[in-house]
């Protein structure tokens, strides 16, 4: 079984268990199903049963953490030497410890029977295999060695412990040790580190209050943050420190040739994409490098022989005597079956050919554009690409030094530096308790609860704010000024919709054309677009760019992944001038402008929305005035079509948005808005042609879209 494959199974029996039900041990028994679950027989599907009644040792029974003076650390001195000279750099004492003689003590406690009970008797009924005595022997090794890790940690004075495995067989005892002494345990990245990982992917609310897990996962870079913390709770009981890979690789991609083929044990049951290797070969007329994994390197003559009997050329390289990314930077291709070399290879640019849904995931949840399956390649794209080069597993001594700033709680120092890059989600505060699945959470029972109102709750809601036209101007904004928002359900006509319809339907061609290119990037005289931020991020540079600019949205799943929005509309669509005209024509302006104050007109944008299932929570897009008006280019006359929502009043100063501030203060985004008034939620249910005038500043959100749904806008940024 692959690793992803055990993953699954433990993640269908985790996921089974209430929250209510503490997993004191659940690290320990996710290092059990990765190295000892061999194979399965699918029985049933899991189904909670019973009860698990024990609660085991609360997180907060366990001593605060002391300030770190002194670090220690077990194995992987030359892994760990530049956060080890980082570290001393600052004056702190680094001691290498070493591991005690096993010791095995046969017994269990109530908690961890219980533990081991559930678990493996999920694993027999629902899949038919048992790794029971594995699990208890690892139990025991633990209760055996704890005492005496406890004892050895408390002489040596140290207060942080660095591991470059914290799942190592023998670390378990040092780590609940460490708990017991308040010493900080820290994980250093040294793999893939989330996506199916078992012993780092999706952890549950219930298990991160686990002794056994560390206090800090030390990444490499923003995208392996985001692996770490997709769809898990782990933030919530660990912080984060991006300070890079600790390995350092000093090239860039030059003008490297080979071809790289990454050998995985075949002794592991990894086959070798031999069909993979030969496509690739055959376009770039080159012989391919082997370059075996360091441990079986064994493995690289039989590789060897076997391409020679297929007609390909080849040589084996030395893997102890070239780093990874030294050999990457000579390549202008890579191949592998499932190895995160892959993911390695991301840092030159360069494109990587595999056969694993392992890597295919990374591929389809960040559309890096260099990560191809067989039927996928042709010439063009076995090519490195300079442009899509992402910083994955880069490391230099200022992001160690970052990292380190960041362990030791010298916050203001890196956040005042100007020249200090510490990563999108530079730092989770130590302390603290909630983190953005929290939120999500709390958005999804506010979506149930929409869901639940009926027809005319929602209509009644709408008719508050709603006006025939804008002839009354001062009464229109005085309803705009107390709730925030107001409706106009015929602002344009039926007539006006011809040339606006034509541009959608253009639209709509322009982006599938684009996605099927598989291209990240496309610029034409009149228009870009672009997935996430491959040429230009921001609102001042994607509204400034001088012709129209379509963005997909790549963001975290539920941070309205999969919406476009097109920057300038009207710069490709000269037809679009009478649609601004009839915003700047109409008493639209004088509605919002303020005394002698008066507004105008800015960009003029739209967004698509596609079967776009899983939208941002609320939020406000500023704390600060900002007006934006809508106007509906479909209809949107139902929940599923995803309508605009706002919570009336919430624009002004109240004890939510207070405590949403208060709230947000510790997230990566520092405007959402988990908690609202119920009762003032309003979805703008309206037909094409409707205008919403609202303040940008007031909590809003996008209604998540039933598949096969679409939704058209129009907005007009004003200032």
């Amino acid at each position: 079984m692959f690793a992803d494959e055990k993953f699954a199974v433990f993640d269908e029996i985790v996921s089974s268990v209430p929250d209510s039900y503490e997993l004191t041990y659940s690290p320990l028994i996710r290092e059990s199903f990765l190295f000892c679950l061999k194979e399965v027989n699918r029985k049933e599907v899991v189904a909670f049963k019973g009860s698990m009644t024990l609660s085991g040792v609360k997180p907060n029974s366990y001593p605060e953490k002391k300030v770190i003076k002194k670090v220690g650390y077990f194995f992987d001195e030359e892994f760990l030497k530049n956060i080890i000279k980082g570290f001393e750099s600052k004056g702190l004492e680094v001691e290498k410890l070493e591991l005690l003689p096993a010791k095995f003590k046969k017994v269990l406690s109530n908690k961890q029977k219980e533990e081991i009970d559930f678990f493996d008797s999920m694993l027999q009924e629902c899949f038919g295999t048992s790794i029971r005595s594995s699990l208890e022997e690892r139990f025991y090794l633990m209760n055996g060695m704890v005492a005496d890790y406890y004892n050895l940690l408390k002489n040596s004075g140290v207060d942080a412990l660095i591991f470059r495995v914290y799942y190592g067989l023998y670390y378990f005892p040092i780590i609940l040790a460490c708990k017991m002494l308040g010493i900080t345990v820290i994980d250093v990245q040294h793999g893939i580190n989330g996506f199916k990982h078992p012993c780092y992917s999706r952890f549950k609310k219930n298990e991160v209050g686990s002794p056994l897990l560390p206090d800090v996962f030390w990444t490499w870079s923003d995208m392996a943050t985001e692996m770490l913390i997709k769809d898990s709770h782990i933030a919530a009981g660990a912080s984060i420190v991006e300070g890079g890979n600790p390995i350092f690789s000093t090239h860039l991609h030059g003008k490297g040739k080979k071809v790289l083929y990454t050998h995985q044990p075949q002794s592991k049951g990894i086959p070798i994409p031999i069909e993979e290797i030969k496509r690739v070969a055959e376009i770039k007329k080159r012989e391919v490098v082997i370059r075996p994994h360091p441990l079986h390197v064994n493995e690289a003559k039989e590789v060897f022989d076997l391409l020679k009997k297929e007609g390909v050329k080849a040589k084996i390289e030395d893997p102890n005597k070239i780093t990874i990314n030294d050999s990457l930077s000579q390549s202008s291709v890579h191949i592998t079956y499932s190895s995160t070399c892959a993911l390695d290879a991301l840092n030159f640019g360069i494109p990587s050919v595999y056969c694993h849904d392992y890597i295919g995931d990374v591929e389809k949840e960040f559309a890096t554009g260099l990560l191809f399956k067989l039927d996928e390649i042709n010439k063009k794209n076995m090519f490195p690409s300079p442009s899509k080069r992402v910083d994955y597993s880069f490391g230099n001594a200022e992001k160690i030094g970052v990292g380190i700033k960041l362990l030791l709680n010298q916050k203001e120092e890196v956040l005042s530096g100007h020249d200090v890059n510490a990563g999108r989600w530079g730092y989770v505060l130590k302390n603290k308790k909630i983190d953005m699945t929290d939120i999500v959470e709390i958005n999804n029972e506010t979506v149930d609860y929409i869901r639940g109102l009926s027809f005319l709750d929602i209509k009644e809601r709408c008719s508050e704010i709603t006006f025939a036209n804008l002839d009354d101007v001062e009464k229109v904004s005085a309803c705009l000024d107390k709730t925030g928002i107001v409706i106009i359900p015929e602002f344009i006509t039926k007539e006006v919709f011809s040339d606006i319809e034509k541009v959608i339907n253009d639209l709509n061609e322009r982006m599938q054309c684009f996605f099927s290119s598989g291209k990240n990037l496309e610029e034409s005289e009149k228009m870009l677009i672009q997935k996430d931020v491959a040429k230009l991020s921001g609102y001042d540079q994607l509204s400034s760019y001088g012709k129209a600019v379509a963005q997909v949205r790549l963001g975290k799943v539920g941070q309205d992944r999969g919406m476009i929005d097109i920057f300038n509309v009207d710069l490709a669509y000269p037809s679009l001038k009478k649609l601004r005209k009839i915003y700047e024509d109409s008493n639209l302006l004088r509605v919002v402008s303020i005394g002698d104050t008066f507004a105008s007109c800015k960009n003029l944008n739209f967004y698509l929305n596609e079967g776009v299932t899983e939208t941002r929570g609320f939020h406000a897009d500023s704390y600060r005035p900002q007006l934006k008006a809508f106007i509906y280019l479909t209809d949107c006359i139902s929940l599923e079509d995803g309508p605009y929502t706002y919570v009336q009043e919430s624009h002004k100063d109240s004890k939510y948005r207070r405590f949403n501030i208060d709230v947000s203060s510790v997230l990566p985004n520092r405007t959402e808005a988990p908690f609202v008034e119920k009762e003032k939620i309003t979805p703008v249910m309206a037909k094409k042609g409707a205008l919403v005038i609202s303040d940008q500043s007031g909590f809003h959100r996008g209604f998540p879209q039933n598949k096969g749904h679409r939704r058209a806008v129009a907005v007009m940024n004003i200032r």
